[in-house]
């Protein structure tokens, strides 16, 4: 009984963060087309909001048998859009399950974070050990609309929100490598501190 209360309280704290994450995606729809005024600069800690963040994730990554680890150094702290580098982690652990994790078992999630302190910057590279992507969609992926899953609920707005927030919304650049059956690696710069 203990361990089922235990389980159920773990479960309301996720469904909890996940519909406050989802007004937030709601409220922030408009971020296809970034508007930088209306997003919120705050100070964090990078680990641990990442850490938070895939915790968010758990019932999707679970489902997916996906392990996630992410490196990053703890004392790391920014003033940024945490929104913003929010909802790029989760469109991009979406993605990785509902495209590059698809029938498959062995699935690993890496996120690492690089400071460069003479640059004033930090660079967070996401990748998978996925299915990866063909170069033709490789091309497109930052594309709105453009979805390998139409008719099957894909959207194609979760890469190009992605590249909206990460250039705009916290004024970073994004690049893209992939080959098929390779995964993918995502890798951003981003500035330590925004004005």
């Amino acid at each position: 009984m203990q361990k089922f209360v235990a389980h159920i309280n773990e479960c309301l704290i996720i469904a909890s963060s996940n519909l406050d994450r989802a007004a937030a995606l709601i409220c922030n729809f408009k971020q296809t087309a970034v508007d930088q005024s209306s997003l919120d600069i705050s100070t964090v800690k990078l680990n641990d909001y990442l850490a938070n963040t895939i915790h968010s994730l758990t019932p999707l990554t679970r489902s997916h048998k996906v392990t996630t680890t992410i490196e990053c150094d703890k004392a790391l702290t920014l003033i940024t859009v945490s929104g913003a580098l929010s909802q790029i982690i989760m469109n991009l652990v979406s993605n990785s399950c509902v495209h590059g994790f698809k029938d498959r078992e062995d699935n690993h999630i890496n996120i690492a974070v690089r400071l460069d302190t003479q640059q004033h910057t930090y660079t967070l590279r996401y990748s998978d050990n996925g299915h990866g992507m063909s170069k033709d969609v490789l091309q497109s992926v930052f594309e709105p609309f453009f979805t390998t899953t139409r008719g099957n609920g894909g959207s194609g707005l979760g890469m190009a929100i992605v590249y909206n927030l990460a250039t705009q919304a916290l004024q970073g650049d994004v690049k893209i490598h992939s080959q098929p059956e390779q995964g993918i690696t995502v890798t951003f710069t981003f500035p330590l501190s925004l004005s």
